[in-house]
C-alpha cells in the first residue's frame, strides 16, 4: 500500500462528493440544522395541547359512597393536593348516570367477572374460555354506554374489608387515565377512612407517617442528563454514522459508475486496494464528520429545550457540559464501527448496478444496524465479555457504561474496540479483494444466472462470501423457527431432526443448485493418514481447552441448564450407543459440513484464510445459541477451521469435533469431571492451547502462508 497513492484518491474522490453540494447538504448538514426548529416545534405542540380542552372520560359508579363521586369529580385546579404533591394530582372524569336496566346489566356482568376471576383454576382452559367470553360481555356493554370504565362495589360476606372491583377499557384512547383516576381517588378515600378510625382511637396523621424525608439530588444537571440518555445517545450516534457513510457510498461506486468515471479510475497504474481504501478514508471521514455536526446540534438542541423548560432548572451551559472528554470517547468508539460500515456500504454499493440499487442493497444493513445498536436501549443491560465480542452490541453497551458510570471501563472498551478492529479488517479485506473482481467491478455485465440455472459464461469454482452468509441466515432461520415443530416428539428427534433438516440439507441443497462440486466447496475428499492421526491426539488437548475456557467464565443459571440436563438426561435412558450418536457423531457430521465446507470456502475466497478462520469460527459459536458456550465453541471452531485449510478435506475435523463432544460426554459418565476442575483452569488452558499449537497450529503456519491472497483459490 502507498500512501501517496491513497491520498490522491482521498483528494480525488473527497472533491468528487464536494461536487454535489446540495445533496450533501440534504443528507449531512441539513439533519443536524432542523433538531433546534423540530425541539421548539414540539414544545409548541405540547403546549398547544395543554391549552386545548378535551373530553373528560366517562365513568360508572356502581353501590359506591357519594364521597368517592366528589372525589373524581373535582377538577384538578381545584384540589388542595395539587400544590402539595403534583405527582398525586387526581385526573377529572365524567361520572355517568345510566338507565336502570343498563346499571343492572352493568352490574350483573361485572359481578359475574369478578367472581370468574377469584375462582379462576389456571389448570382448566375451559375456565379460561369462559372467563374471555365474560370479559367480552362486559366490554361490549361498556362500549355501547360510551364508558372507558366502571368501579363497582363487590360484597365480600367472608371478610369484614370492603371490596371494590374496577374494570377499565385499556383499548380506549383514556383507559390508562380513567385507571389512574380511580386508583388515586380509591386512596384518597381510603386514608381519609383510616384518619376517622384514628381519630376514634384518639391518634392523628402524624401516627400514620412517622419519618419525614426530605430528598436533594446533587449531581449537575448535565451529568444526569447524561445518565439518563446513557442507552439512547449511543443508538443515535451509531445510527448517525451510518446514515453518514451511506451517502458517500453509494456517490464514490455506484454513482461514478453512472457517471462513466468509474473505468477511468480503474484504469490509473495503482493498486485497486489503494483506490478502495482512499474511497474509504472519505466515507469514513464523511460519516465522523456527520457524527460530530449532530453531536452538537442536538447538544444546542438540548440546551434551547432547557432554557425553554424552567421547571427543568436547566441553562445552554448546563446541557453541553458533558464535556469534550465524552465527545473524544464517543468519537473513538465510533471509529471502528465507522470503519466497518463504510467498507461494508462500498462492498454492497458496487455489487449494485446503479445508485438506486445500491440504496435498495443499504437498507437491509441500516436494518441490522439498528438491532444491534438497540440493545443499548434496553433497561439494565451490562457490558460482559461475551457481549464485548459481538460487532456494535458490544461497543455501544460499553459506552453506555462510560456513560452512566463514574470511571471509564477500560476492559471492556479494549475489549470490544479489539473485536470491532478485527470485524473492520476482516471487512476491508473482503471489500479490497471484491475490488480486483472483475464482475464487482462492471456488475451490469455479467447476468448470467447462478448455478445451474446459469445460461453462459464459467461458473465460479467456490460461493463467494455474501452467498455463503445467505445460507448461514437460512440456517439460523431454521434452527430459530423449525425446531419448535419437534416439541413432542422423541427426544432423539428434537436433537437430530433440526442438524440434519435445518444444516445438513441447506448445505447439500446450496452445493447442488450452485452446481459446485462437494469435493470444492464441501471439503469431502480424502485425507492422508497424518491428518487423522494428527485429528486423533488432538481430542484430549480440545476437550481440555474447551472446558478450562468454560470454567473461566460465567456459569449460567439453573434455569437455563434445565431443559438440555433434561434433554440428556431422557436421552441417556436409550443409551450410551445412541446418546454418542446424537450428541457426538450427528453434530461433527453436520456442522462441519455446513460450517467448514459451505462456510469456510465461501468466507476464504472473499476475505483470505485468516478472515475466513475467524468470521466462520464466529458463526459456528452463534450457531449454537448460548453465550455461556460461546468462546469453546469458537476456540474449537479456529482449531477446526486451521485443520481443515492444511488438510483440505472436513474429515479430520468431523473425527476431532466428534472425539471433543464423546469425551466430553464419557468424562461426565465416568465421573471423572471433579479429576479435571482440579487442575487449574490457566493451566488446563495452557495445556491445551500447547498440544494444540504443536499438533495443528505450527504444522499449519509451516504449510500455508495465511497472508497469500490466493490461498482460498488453490486450496478450495
Amino acid at each position: 500500500m502507498k500512501f501517496q497513492h491513497l491520498l490522491h484518491v482521498f483528494r480525488k474522490d473527497s472533491l468528487e462528493i464536494l461536487r454535489d453540494r446540495r445533496t450533501l447538504f440534504v443528507n449531512i448538514v441539513l439533519p443536524a440544522l432542523l433538531y433546534p426548529f423540530i425541539a421548539l416545534f414540539m414544545l409548541q405542540v405540547v403546549q398547544l395541547t395543554k391549552a386545548q380542552q378535551s373530553d373528560p372520560p366517562r365513568v360508572a359508579l356502581i353501590d359506591i359512597p357519594e364521597r368517592l363521586h366528589e372525589l373524581l369529580a373535582v377538577p384538578v385546579d381545584k384540589t388542595s393536593e395539587v400544590q402539595d404533591d403534583p405527582q398525586r394530582a387526581i385526573t377529572p372524569v365524567v361520572i355517568v348516570d345510566l338507565p336502570h336496566r343498563t346499571m343492572i346489566n352493568l352490574r350483573s356482568a361485572a359481578l359475574e367477572l369478578a367472581h370468574a376471576e377469584n375462582d379462576l383454576d389456571e389448570k382448566i382452559a375451559e375456565e379460561l374460555h369462559v372467563l374471555t367470553k365474560k370479559r367480552q360481555v362486559l366490554l361490549e356493554l361498556l362500549r355501547e354506554s360510551r364508558l372507558a370504565g366502571l368501579l363497582l362495589n363487590q360484597p365480600d360476606l367472608s371478610s369484614a374489608q370492603t371490596r371494590w372491583y374496577a374494570t377499565y377499557d385499556n383499548a380506549h384512547v383514556k383507559g390508562e387515565r380513567v385507571k389512574r383516576a380511580i386508583g388515586q381517588a380509591a386512596e384518597k378515600y381510603r386514608n381519609e377512612k383510616i384518619l376517622e378510625r384514628l381519630s376514634l382511637a384518639g391518634l392523628g396523621k402524624d401516627a400514620l407517617q412517622p419519618l419525614s424525608l426530605v430528598s436533594q439530588p446533587l449531581a449537575p444537571f448535565a451529568e444526569s442528563v447524561r445518565t439518563h440518555l446513557a442507552g439512547i445517545i449511543p443508538l443515535i450516534l451509531v445510527v448517525f454514522a451510518a446514515l453518514g457513510a451511506f451517502y458517500p457510498a453509494i456517490d464514490l461506486i455506484a454513482g461514478e459508475r453512472e457517471r462513466g468515471t468509474l473505468e477511468s479510475l480503474l484504469s490509473w497504474p495503482v493498486r485497486r486496494r489503494d483506490l478502495f481504501l482512499g474511497k474509504l478514508l472519505v466515507t469514513c471521514v464523511a460519516a465522523i464528520i456527520s457524527v460530530i455536526l449532530n453531536l452538537t446540534s442536538l447538544a444546542l438542541t438540548m440546551g434551547l429545550v432547557g432554557n425553554q423548560l424552567a421547571s427543568a432548572g436547566a441553562d445552554l451551559g448546563g446541557a453541553i457540559g458533558t464535556g469534550l472528554g465524552t465527545l473524544a470517547l464517543c468519537v473513538a468508539v465510533l471509529l471502528p464501527l465507522t470503519l466497518t460500515m463504510g467498507a461494508l456500504s462500498l462492498a454492497l454499493a458496487g455489487i449494485a448496478a446503479s445508485a438506486k440499487e445500491a440504496q435498495n442493497y443499504l437498507s437491509p444493513l441500516l436494518l441490522v444496524v439498528l438491532v444491534a445498536a438497540m440493545v443499548a436501549a434496553i433497561p439494565d443491560t451490562q457490558p460482559s465479555f461475551i457481549l464485548d465480542l459481538i460487532p456494535i452490541t458490544g461497543s455501544v453497551l460499553a459506552l453506555k457504561e462510560s456513560l452512566q458510570g463514574h470511571s471509564i471501563p477500560w476492559f471492556h472498551l479494549l475489549v470490544s474496540t479489539g473485536a470491532s478492529i478485527a470485524l473492520a479488517t476482516v471487512v476491508v479485506a473482503w471489500a479490497t479483494r471484491l475490488l480486483d473482481d472483475e464482475r464487482f467491478c462492471y456488475p451490469g455485465l455479467v447476468r448470467a444466472g447462478w448455478g445451474r440455472f446459469r445460461h453462459w459464461g464459467k461458473p465460479p469454482e467456490t460461493p463467494n462470501g455474501l452467498e455463503v452468509m445467505a445460507v448461514f441466515g437460512v440456517v439460523v432461520g431454521g434452527m430459530t423457527m423449525g425446531a419448535s415443530l419437534f416439541q413432542g416428539m422423541p427426544v432423539i428427534v428434537i436433537i437430530a431432526a433440526p442438524l440434519l433438516l435445518f444444516v445438513l440439507f441447506p448445505a447439500l441443497l446450496h452445493c447442488w443448485l450452485g452446481g459446485y462440486a462437494p469435493q470444492t466447496i464441501l471439503g469431502m475428499r480424502p485425507t492422508p493418514w497424518n491428518g487423522v492421526a494428527r485429528a486423533v491426539a488432538a481430542i484430549p488437548f480440545a476437550i481440555l481447552l474447551s472446558m478450562a475456557i468454560g470454567s473461566l467464565q460465567p456459569q449460567p443459571s439453573d434455569t437455563d441448564t434445565h431443559m438440555l440436563e433434561k434433554m440428556i438426561g431422557e436421552l441417556r435412558a436409550h443409551g450410551i450407543f445412541i446418546e454418542l450418536i446424537c450428541l457426538a457423531l450427528i453434530p461433527a457430521v453436520c456442522e462441519e459440513i455446513f460450517c467448514r465446507g459451505t462456510l469456510l470456502s465461501g468466507l476464504t475466497r472473499g476475505t483470505g484464510a485468516i478472515g475466513g478462520v475467524m468470521v466462520s469460527s464466529f458463526l459456528f459459536a452463534a450457531l449454537h445459541l448460548s453465550p455461556y458456550r460461546f468462546l469453546p465453541q469458537m476456540s474449537l471452531g479456529i482449531v477446526l477451521a486451521l485443520l481443515a485449510l492444511r488438510y483440505r478435506s472436513i474429515i479430520p475435523c468431523i473425527i476431532l469435533h466428534a472425539g471433543h463432544n464423546a469425551g466430553v460426554l464419557l468424562i461426565e459418565h465416568t465421573g471423572a469431571t471433579n479429576m479435571l476442575e482440579s487442575i487449574p483452569p490457566l493451566a488446563a488452558l495452557g495445556i491445551g492451547f500447547l498440544g494444540l499449537w504443536f499438533l495443528i497450529i505450527m504444522p499449519q503456519r509451516k504449510a500455508l502462508d495465511l497472508k497469500d491472497p490466493g490461498l482460498g483459490e488453490r486450496i478450495l
